[in-house]
């Protein structure tokens, strides 16, 4: 969760920043792979965000509300999960 919150984590982004990823784009949506991307827009994922909002029962529209309160940051944990893009 630390990491989804400073954006120091293996998204295309920071991995681009620090020289270890050629392009900052996300691979399927050719935008910025950014945390906020990864958790609220990347197509990639709109099953594993479906469940997401099913789990939180009401719509996504923070980053904060998904990293600060406990119950967003339990369903965002799963969502990481099941996503398998950070294993």
């Amino acid at each position: 969760i630390t990491q989804l919150r400073t954006g120091r984590i293996a998204l295309n982004s920071f991995l681009h920043r620090i020289g270890a990823a050629d392009s900052p784009l996300c691979s399927r949506c050719r935008a910025p792979e950014t945390v906020d991307h990864y958790l609220l827009h990347c197509t990639r994922y709109n099953a594993q965000r479906a469940t997401l909002r099913a789990r939180l029962k009401r719509p996504l529209n923070s980053l904060h509300a998904l990293l600060s309160r406990k119950q967003g940051i339990l369903a965002t944990v799963q969502y990481v999960r099941d996503t398998k893009r950070l294993a």
